[in-house]
């Protein structure tokens, strides 16, 4: 983002424009370092200590317990739908995390547990996930009960939007939600 005008009326943000094309998560795809890539780079963006409290990550409150809430919480700048339309990649072969809708503060296993449910969904096992976000600083620096945590809340999250929408890319979502988290946990 470059700049912003308002008046009473008008809204107006400007960008940059980039000459990208959406990126392929499926297993074996040459694209998949440049996703890792990516994700590093924008969970190394810092977030200005005056937002960490007024944009607390909350979206999953209502499907954790106490103990899992508190594994949610950080200071980390975090894009949740982190998937190949959202993920773009540049003719230079630099990547682009777009569409910041819903930017939040919390735990940075949340973007790298994001990222492994979109590869599952992508057709990695839970297995070929593991590898790749294994490779994420995110992950890397996260506790076992924070990957668990997040898996196991995500996983209640998707299957409630599944049920309560019915829409196709949702059970799929779900679904790879559940594989994760049985993974992840054990279970």
């Amino acid at each position: 983002m470059r700049f912003t005008v308002e008046d009473q009326a008008w809204f107006v943000v400007g960008f940059d424009a980039i000459d990208a094309r959406a990126t392929d998560f499926t297993p074996g795809s040459e694209d998949l370092p440049v996703v890792i890539d990516t994700v590093n780079r924008a969970c190394g963006v810092s977030l200005p200590a005056m937002l960490a409290k007024e944009w607390e990550e909350t979206r999953w409150d209502r499907f954790a317990t106490d103990e899992e809430r508190s594994l949610l919480k950080g200071d980390t700048l975090i894009h949740t739908d982190v998937h190949g339309r959202n993920l773009l990649i540049d003719t230079g072969g630099r990547g682009w995390l777009v569409d910041w809708e819903w930017p939040t503060a919390g735990a940075a296993v949340i973007v790298s547990g994001c990222l492994a449910v979109q590869l599952v969904s992508a057709g990695h096992s839970p297995a070929s996930a593991q590898e790749w976000v294994a490779r994420t600083l995110s992950w890397q620096e996260a506790t076992p009960e924070a990957c668990a945590g997040f898996a196991r809340v995500n996983a209640r999250m998707s299957r409630w939007f599944a049920e309560m929408r019915g829409e196709n890319w949702l059970k799929a979502m779900a679904e790879a939600a559940d594989r994760w988290c049985e993974h992840v946990t054990g279970r």
